[in-house]
Protein backbone atom coordinates (compact mmCIF):
# COMPACT_ATOMS: atom_id res chain seq x y z
CA UNK A 1 0.00 0.00 0.00
CA UNK A 2 1.25 3.38 -0.77
CA UNK A 3 0.45 6.70 1.33
CA UNK A 4 -0.80 9.77 0.06
CA UNK A 5 -1.13 13.85 2.41
CA UNK A 6 -3.86 15.37 1.67
CA UNK A 7 -3.83 18.89 3.57
CA UNK A 8 -6.48 20.54 4.64
CA UNK A 9 -5.69 23.90 6.86
CA UNK A 10 -3.89 22.26 10.37
CA UNK A 11 -4.92 18.90 9.21
CA UNK A 12 -2.96 16.89 7.27
CA UNK A 13 -4.96 13.26 6.22
CA UNK A 14 -2.98 10.54 5.19
CA UNK A 15 -4.62 7.91 3.53
CA UNK A 16 -3.80 4.67 1.94
CA UNK A 17 -3.84 3.93 -2.06
CA UNK A 18 -3.90 0.56 -3.17
CA UNK A 19 -0.75 -0.67 -5.63
CA UNK A 20 -0.87 -2.85 -8.57
CA UNK A 21 -1.44 -6.65 -7.39
CA UNK A 22 0.74 -9.16 -8.89
CA UNK A 23 0.09 -12.43 -10.00
CA UNK A 24 2.64 -15.49 -9.24
CA UNK A 25 3.46 -17.26 -12.48
CA UNK A 26 5.15 -20.10 -12.31
CA UNK A 27 8.80 -20.18 -14.42
CA UNK A 28 7.52 -17.20 -15.71
CA UNK A 29 10.66 -16.62 -17.67
CA UNK A 30 11.64 -20.25 -18.28
CA UNK A 31 14.79 -20.68 -16.45
CA UNK A 32 13.88 -24.59 -15.47
CA UNK A 33 14.96 -26.73 -16.56
CA UNK A 34 18.36 -24.72 -16.51
CA UNK A 35 20.25 -25.72 -19.59
CA UNK A 36 24.10 -26.30 -19.25
CA UNK A 37 25.27 -23.23 -21.34
CA UNK A 38 24.40 -21.00 -23.91
CA UNK A 39 22.97 -22.59 -27.12
CA UNK A 40 21.76 -25.29 -25.06
CA UNK A 41 17.68 -26.12 -25.16
CA UNK A 42 15.17 -29.04 -23.41
CA UNK A 43 12.77 -30.76 -25.36
CA UNK A 44 10.57 -31.91 -22.43
CA UNK A 45 8.75 -29.06 -21.64
CA UNK A 46 9.14 -26.38 -18.56
CA UNK A 47 7.97 -26.70 -15.03
CA UNK A 48 4.69 -24.74 -13.97
CA UNK A 49 3.35 -25.31 -17.08
CA UNK A 50 1.06 -27.64 -19.43
CA UNK A 51 1.19 -28.77 -22.94
CA UNK A 52 -0.89 -29.55 -25.29
CA UNK A 53 1.13 -32.43 -26.72
CA UNK A 54 2.34 -33.46 -30.37
CA UNK A 55 5.37 -30.93 -30.62
CA UNK A 56 8.54 -30.39 -29.45
CA UNK A 57 8.38 -27.56 -26.10
CA UNK A 58 11.28 -26.88 -23.91
CA UNK A 59 13.66 -24.05 -22.24
CA UNK A 60 16.31 -22.83 -25.07
CA UNK A 61 19.29 -20.73 -23.54
CA UNK A 62 19.43 -18.00 -26.18
CA UNK A 63 21.66 -16.15 -27.79
CA UNK A 64 22.29 -19.89 -30.19
CA UNK A 65 24.49 -19.46 -33.71
CA UNK A 66 22.50 -17.85 -36.55
CA UNK A 67 19.32 -18.99 -35.09
CA UNK A 68 18.85 -16.20 -32.42
CA UNK A 69 21.37 -14.08 -32.10
CA UNK A 70 20.14 -11.96 -29.46
CA UNK A 71 19.87 -12.76 -25.68
CA UNK A 72 16.70 -12.98 -23.58
CA UNK A 73 14.36 -10.59 -22.76
CA UNK A 74 14.88 -11.54 -18.75
CA UNK A 75 17.38 -14.36 -17.71
CA UNK A 76 19.21 -16.55 -20.30
CA UNK A 77 16.31 -18.63 -21.72
CA UNK A 78 12.81 -18.69 -23.03
CA UNK A 79 10.47 -20.89 -23.49
CA UNK A 80 9.79 -22.16 -27.19
CA UNK A 81 6.97 -24.80 -28.55
CA UNK A 82 7.00 -25.83 -32.11
CA UNK A 83 2.97 -26.60 -32.16
CA UNK A 84 -0.05 -26.41 -29.83
CA UNK A 85 -0.29 -24.55 -26.76
CA UNK A 86 1.14 -23.97 -22.72
CA UNK A 87 -1.17 -23.76 -20.05
CA UNK A 88 -1.28 -22.65 -16.58
CA UNK A 89 -3.16 -21.70 -13.71
CA UNK A 90 -2.84 -19.18 -10.97
CA UNK A 91 -3.22 -19.39 -7.37
CA UNK A 92 -5.23 -15.66 -7.24
CA UNK A 93 -8.45 -14.74 -8.25
CA UNK A 94 -9.74 -11.59 -10.86
CA UNK A 95 -10.38 -8.74 -8.68
CA UNK A 96 -11.99 -5.33 -9.20
CA UNK A 97 -9.97 -2.79 -11.86
CA UNK A 98 -7.82 -3.60 -14.95
CA UNK A 99 -5.91 -6.84 -15.36
CA UNK A 100 -3.08 -7.52 -17.41
CA UNK A 101 -1.12 -10.09 -19.06
CA UNK A 102 1.89 -9.30 -20.63
CA UNK A 103 5.08 -11.73 -22.49
CA UNK A 104 7.83 -10.98 -24.84
CA UNK A 105 7.43 -13.08 -28.00
CA UNK A 106 10.58 -13.44 -30.39
CA UNK A 107 11.37 -13.50 -34.10
CA UNK A 108 14.34 -16.23 -34.90
CA UNK A 109 16.80 -14.60 -37.07
CA UNK A 110 16.24 -17.36 -39.67
CA UNK A 111 11.81 -16.64 -39.96
CA UNK A 112 10.78 -19.92 -38.87
CA UNK A 113 8.81 -18.11 -36.40
CA UNK A 114 5.14 -18.64 -35.42
CA UNK A 115 2.18 -16.57 -34.52
CA UNK A 116 0.78 -16.85 -30.89
CA UNK A 117 -2.21 -15.56 -29.23
CA UNK A 118 -1.48 -14.78 -25.49
CA UNK A 119 -4.88 -15.05 -23.67
CA UNK A 120 -6.28 -14.79 -19.79
CA UNK A 121 -9.39 -16.71 -18.63
CA UNK A 122 -11.21 -16.51 -15.48
CA UNK A 123 -12.28 -19.57 -14.27
CA UNK A 124 -12.50 -23.37 -14.97
CA UNK A 125 -9.36 -26.01 -15.31
CA UNK A 126 -6.05 -26.28 -17.34
CA UNK A 127 -4.94 -29.74 -18.65
CA UNK A 128 -3.05 -30.69 -21.14
CA UNK A 129 -1.70 -26.93 -21.89
CA UNK A 130 -5.45 -26.24 -22.57
CA UNK A 131 -7.78 -24.06 -20.45
CA UNK A 132 -11.09 -25.59 -20.17
CA UNK A 133 -14.85 -24.82 -18.75
CA UNK A 134 -13.49 -20.82 -18.47
CA UNK A 135 -14.25 -17.47 -19.60
CA UNK A 136 -11.36 -15.88 -21.55
CA UNK A 137 -11.34 -12.52 -20.92
CA UNK A 138 -9.04 -11.15 -22.98
CA UNK A 139 -6.75 -11.72 -25.86
CA UNK A 140 -3.81 -10.81 -27.89
CA UNK A 141 -1.45 -12.04 -31.08
CA UNK A 142 2.28 -12.10 -31.20
CA UNK A 143 2.82 -12.23 -35.41
CA UNK A 144 6.43 -12.14 -35.89
CA UNK A 145 8.58 -8.85 -36.96
CA UNK A 146 12.04 -7.42 -38.04
CA UNK A 147 14.13 -11.00 -37.89
CA UNK A 148 16.45 -11.48 -34.57
CA UNK A 149 13.90 -9.58 -32.92
CA UNK A 150 11.80 -9.52 -29.01
CA UNK A 151 8.57 -7.36 -28.77
CA UNK A 152 6.40 -7.08 -25.90
CA UNK A 153 2.32 -8.08 -25.87
CA UNK A 154 0.26 -7.75 -23.68
CA UNK A 155 -3.88 -7.43 -23.34
CA UNK A 156 -5.90 -6.36 -20.15
CA UNK A 157 -9.59 -6.59 -18.87
CA UNK A 158 -11.36 -4.12 -16.70
CA UNK A 159 -13.69 -5.67 -13.88
CA UNK A 160 -16.45 -3.77 -12.21
CA UNK A 161 -17.75 -4.19 -8.54
CA UNK A 162 -20.89 -5.77 -10.28
CA UNK A 163 -18.36 -8.74 -12.74
CA UNK A 164 -19.89 -12.06 -12.24
CA UNK A 165 -16.45 -12.90 -12.95
CA UNK A 166 -15.02 -11.65 -10.00
CA UNK A 167 -13.35 -14.32 -7.39
CA UNK A 168 -13.04 -16.67 -10.34
CA UNK A 169 -9.41 -18.58 -10.96
CA UNK A 170 -6.99 -16.73 -13.10
CA UNK A 171 -5.26 -18.94 -15.98
CA UNK A 172 -2.82 -18.17 -19.07
CA UNK A 173 -2.86 -20.00 -22.32
CA UNK A 174 -0.15 -19.09 -25.07
CA UNK A 175 -1.51 -20.70 -28.20
CA UNK A 176 0.58 -21.42 -31.79
CA UNK A 177 -2.30 -19.90 -34.31
CA UNK A 178 -0.11 -19.70 -37.80
CA UNK A 179 2.98 -19.08 -38.77
CA UNK A 180 6.39 -21.39 -40.20
CA UNK A 181 7.36 -23.66 -37.23
CA UNK A 182 8.23 -22.23 -34.17
CA UNK A 183 6.84 -19.77 -30.96
CA UNK A 184 9.27 -18.55 -28.56
CA UNK A 185 7.94 -16.38 -25.55
CA UNK A 186 10.04 -15.32 -22.57
CA UNK A 187 8.85 -12.94 -19.27
CA UNK A 188 5.01 -13.75 -18.52
CA UNK A 189 3.63 -11.45 -16.08
CA UNK A 190 -0.44 -10.97 -15.02
CA UNK A 191 -1.21 -7.97 -12.83
CA UNK A 192 -4.19 -5.78 -11.64
CA UNK A 193 -4.16 -2.35 -10.85
CA UNK A 194 -7.31 -1.10 -9.37
CA UNK A 195 -9.30 2.06 -10.89
CA UNK A 196 -8.61 5.40 -9.57
CA UNK A 197 -12.26 5.69 -8.50
CA UNK A 198 -11.82 2.69 -6.44
CA UNK A 199 -9.05 3.71 -4.94
CA UNK A 200 -9.65 7.32 -3.92
CA UNK A 201 -13.31 6.66 -2.82
CA UNK A 202 -12.17 5.44 0.70
CA UNK A 203 -9.86 8.80 0.90
CA UNK A 204 -12.90 10.96 0.13
CA UNK A 205 -14.94 9.53 2.29
CA UNK A 206 -12.73 9.94 5.06
CA UNK A 207 -12.11 13.53 4.15
CA UNK A 208 -15.62 14.23 4.45
CA UNK A 209 -15.66 12.72 7.51
CA UNK A 210 -13.58 15.06 9.25
CA UNK A 211 -14.93 18.81 7.58
CA UNK A 212 -18.19 17.67 8.83
CA UNK A 213 -16.49 17.36 12.39
CA UNK A 214 -14.64 20.47 11.92
CA UNK A 215 -17.61 22.46 11.11
CA UNK A 216 -19.29 21.15 14.22
CA UNK A 217 -16.75 22.24 16.71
Amino acid sequence: MKKIAITFGATMLFAAVASAQSYAVQNNSFELPAQPGMGSYDSTGFPGWSHSGGADWGSWWIPDGGFITIGAPDGNQIGYMNGGSVAQQLSGGLVVGTTTVSAYGLTRNDGLSGIFELELWAGGTVSAGVVSGGTMLTSTLYTPGALNSAALVSASYSASASDALLGQTLSVEITQVGGVSQSDFDDVHVFATPEPSTMMVGCFGLTGLILRRRARR
